[in-house]
């Protein structure tokens, strides 16, 4: 349904109008970012799409783009919507589109091409951008820095026009005007344009009255559908209950059509289809998809007047409704309808005759790379970044052979590139694969871009598997320079990614030194949010302690506690054994249990004792453990358990053995990506 007529959408529209003529009149250094802020539901989109309406009625230009949120081609996309709505205005022609849908262009040409674009039109155009702060995600920052860099060149460095935003500016912005979209009374405009939903809305205004009034206009409509699948007892009862009721809106929903699927299959159906879409789309799309005919008359009006809003002549799902059945659905679930989506968006970028058909190919991509049928001659890409997101989804999914292969074709269009350098050379290196490219492909990207710490990583973790250790000495020292020699402490997952990965080959290569210098410059605010340092830091210790004193240490349960013999025992008994109290315990963890015979390596421990203590080699019967007290040690007893042996009173007459109840099993080295082995393996299978 249509964005109903909201007093405080209107007032903000009507103010923005008003600023945006004034900017338009007065000198580009004077005009601030107008920045609509709000909840997620508030309408600020709402405001958007007026206020592009009433601009293109007064003779001025609005150029409107918006990326899905975290969306890893966000950049791409917003730098394409940008080039379509300036050909919209006729300010440039297909031709120019057509020279920034080349893949082999260069990206900063591109950025700088529609930068001066704009410039070039500043006086008649005014930018308006749908919530770009949520475009970027910094947990993939290879991608990130195209959208900032989106950021620094064309929305927020000023091209000459006005700006307006929704949600927040990014941090350090400066020169932002915010005007808060504050959700008003609106219950009756919303009920008044409900058409076969109307009757319910009534009744839910009658039963709860004034608590439907701070609501948005999707809120209210949630639910009134809420009342329709669960009743208006449950529906009202759950809400006027929740104290955040609102915020789980969406949440409730989904989860109750799914489990009412017996009377809502066919709607529920509909809604993880459209979570798949990230755009406005036409009716078309809900036609092609076969999904309506099955759709009950009380499942179409809650699907059109309830879940849709009318985006001029499309239709769209809202963003929060898309995370909701996405967060609840596996990608095995999503396959086959991301292959309907790639098969209906290719047929629609196919039609020369529509304005945004490249834009229309970018989501047959998006959706093709999420499936196996990423066909490259169907569904072109215009963009590097689309070939490395299908190779990093590749990647991901542990195709390693195919995201090689896509990276080495980015490459071919962008060699420069250090995310498809590093991508192309970590997928051979986890296939043990052609390790003379492998380092020169990670070379490149270090040298491309020294400030990203998986680049510096993968690069010394290779040399330590290759054993080259001077080269990772070197490769290592000039990584620490790199990252860590600036000013600025930079946040616990760059130690993460960088020192934990580095160290754990290190000591799967027996470099122990080199692991514990490298673990010791982790800061203690890093390493306290760091949950697997503690551990990696005890083992590399405790082997370090081997490896010096020739002596063994066990490392079962005690190796998880600081000074673990003046914390232990933690299997037998500190208690007084007969009124003997504890005089020493053993402990150690089991080597073999052969021919009623139990070998163990062990340290023997006096209560108190300040010095770390270290043992050997012992040797016992069954029979003689089972007299102590550890019943069927011949069955019970496997490798690698950790049995403590407790010796009470001053003569020591008094024992008892137990095993931990944890099984603690051998020493585990730490986690790698691949087995450290891979090309010896290889070089072992070619010999």
């Amino acid at each position: 349904m249509s964005e109903p007529f909201l007093p405080h959408v209107e007032a903000v529209t009507e103010q923005l109008e008003g600023r945006v003529r004034s900017m338009l009149d007065g000198q580009p250094s004077d005009m601030p970012i107008l920045a609509v802020e709000g909840a997620a539901t508030a309408g600020k989109t709402s405001v958007l799409e007026s206020l592009d309406e009433r601009l293109a009625a007064g003779g001025v230009a609005p150029v409107r783009v918006g990326a899905p949120p975290r969306a890893p081609d966000a950049a791409p996309l917003v730098l394409m919507q940008l080039a379509e709505r300036l050909k919209a205005h006729g300010f440039v022609g297909d031709a120019d589109v057509g020279e920034l849908a080349d893949p082999e262009r260069p990206w900063f040409d591109k950025v700088e091409s529609v930068r001066e674009w704009l410039v070039g039109v500043s006086d008649r155009v005014v930018l308006l951008c749908d919530e770009p702060r949520a475009w970027v995600d910094h947990r993939q920052p290879e991608f990130a820095d195209h959208v900032e860099n989106v950021w620094e060149r064309i929305v927020f460095d000023g091209v000459g026009c006005p700006l307006v935003i929704t949600g927040r500016a990014p941090r350090g912005t400066r020169g932002v005007e915010a005007i808060e979209l504050v959700p008003c009374s609106g219950a009756d405009a919303v009920v008044a344009k409900l058409d076969k939903l109307q009757r319910p809305a009534r009744k839910l205004q009658e039963r709860l009255g004034e608590l439907l009034e701070p609501l948005s206009p999707l809120e209210l409509r949630l639910l009134v559908a809420l009342l329709e699948v669960d009743g208006i007892d449950a529906a009202s009862s759950w809400f006027a209950g929740t104290p955040q009721a609102r915020t789980q809106l969406s949440a409730r929903l989904f989860e109750r059509l799914a489990v009412k699927q017996d009377d809502w299959q066919a709607l529920y159906d509909i809604w993880v289809l459209l979570a798949c879409v990230r755009k406005p789309f036409e009716r078309s799309l809900l036609d092609a998809s076969g999904l309506l005919e099955p759709l009950s008359s009380l499942e179409d009006a809650v699907l059109f007047e309830a879940l849709l809003f009318q985006r001029g002549d499309r239709l769209e799902l809202h963003e929060a409704l898309r995370a909701r059945a996405l967060s609840q659905l596996g990608a095995g679930r999503l396959r086959p309808l991301h292959e309907k989506l790639a098969d209906y968006f290719a047929g629609l970028g196919a039609d020369q005759q529509r304005p945004d058909r490249r834009l229309d190919s970018m989501e047959a991509f998006d959706h093709a790379s999420r499936t196996d049928a990423y066909d490259l001659e169907r569904y072109p890409p215009f963009f590097v970044d689309q070939l490395n997101v299908l190779g990093y989804r590749l990647s991901r999914d542990g195709r390693r052979k195919e995201a090689a292969e896509i990276f080495e074709r980015a490459l071919l269009a962008d060699p420069d590139n250090d995310y498809s350098n590093h991508y192309r050379a970590f997928n051979l290196d986890l296939l043990g694969a052609r390790p003379q490219e492998v380092e020169m492909r990670y070379r490149k990207a270090v040298f491309t871009n020294d400030r990203h710490p998986w680049w510096h990583s993968r690069l010394v973790s290779f040399l330590v598997i290759r054993g080259r250790m001077d080269a990772a000495r070197e490769a290592l020292d000039t990584a620490l320079l790199s990252l860590f020699g600036a000013d600025g402490e930079p946040p616990a997952r760059v130690y993460r990614e960088f020192h934990l990965d580095i160290a754990a080959n290190l000591v799967h290569r027996g470099q122990l030194d080199l692991a514990a210098s490298l673990l010791d410059r982790v800061p203690a605010h890093a390493a306290d949010q760091i949950e697997e340092y503690i551990p990696l830091r005890r083992l590399v210790a405790s082997l370090t302690f081997v490896a010096h004193h020739d002596q063994f240490v066990p490392l079962g349960a005690p190796a998880q506690v600081e000074r673990w013999w003046m914390e232990g025992p933690f299997a037998v008994s500190r208690d007084p054994i007969e009124a003997e109290p504890l005089a020493r315990w053993l402990a150690g963890t089991v080597s073999a249990v052969e021919n009623n015979q139990v070998e163990m390596f062990a340290a023997s421990v006096r209560l108190g004792q300040l010095e770390m203590p270290v043992g050997g080699p012992l040797l016992f019967s069954v029979d003689q453990l089972e007299t102590w007290r550890l019943a069927d040690a011949a069955s019970v007893l496997a490798l690698g358990d950790f049995i403590e042996i407790g010796f009470y009173g001053s003569n020591e007459l008094h024992v008892r053995a137990a095993r931990h109840p944890r099984s603690y099993g051998t020493v585990t080295l730490p986690r790698v990506l691949a087995n450290p082995n891979r090309y010896l393996v290889g070089a072992l299978r070619a010999g």
